[in-house]
């Protein structure tokens, strides 16, 4: 893949990190039952799946770090290939 592409990826997955901390915000926040009578009360599945949305939020966003990385590194690598073939031998 060229660096670009890379950067493409990592772009998606930064995207699909944003939508999975809402999705995660708004687990969490639906989890807890806001009754003025009661005390509060926590659906538990409900938590965990915000809880889980929320690690793979986590793992998108340094899976989206990792792909910039990656990207830096093979642009590198090009303009190193590119000086390299320049030089005379």
């Amino acid at each position: 893949m060229t660096s670009k592409q890379w950067i493409t990826v990592g772009w998606g997955f930064m995207a699909g990190a944003a939508l999975l901390a809402v999705t995660a915000a708004v687990q969490v926040f639906v989890s807890i039952d806001d009754d003025a009578l009661a005390p509060q009360i926590i659906h538990v599945t409900a938590f965990l799946r915000g809880v889980v949305a929320a690690v793979l939020a986590g793992v998108g966003f340094f899976a989206g770090l990792a792909c910039f990385s990656w990207s830096a590194t093979r642009r590198r690598d090009d303009l190193l290939e590119q000086i390299l073939s320049r030089l005379p031998n």
